[in-house]
């Protein structure tokens, strides 16, 4: 759960950003490789892993929402 959230927070601060990308790729990869070490090792199944994946996101997206409810829309021309 934390590498997820990690990941997630990390992506919504540089969603503006020229990085966003970068961060994308590489955060998910992060995620993904350590996730495979917990099914590897056996400390987890496939179901516990996905259930921390999910309410990393939902917490991290629902923090996200109360800090800033109403984000504001660039109008590009």
């Amino acid at each position: 759960m934390a590498s997820m959230t990690l990941v997630a927070v990390l992506i919504i601060l540089s969603w503006k950003s020229r990085w966003r990308w970068f961060v994308v790729i590489i955060g998910t990869l992060f995620v993904l490789i350590i996730g495979w070490t917990r099914l590897y090792l056996g400390v987890h199944y496939p179901s516990d892993v996905l259930a921390g994946w999910m309410v990393a996101l939902g917490w991290t997206v629902g923090v996200s929402l109360l800090i800033n409810p109403h984000p504001v829309r660039r109008k590009y021309q």
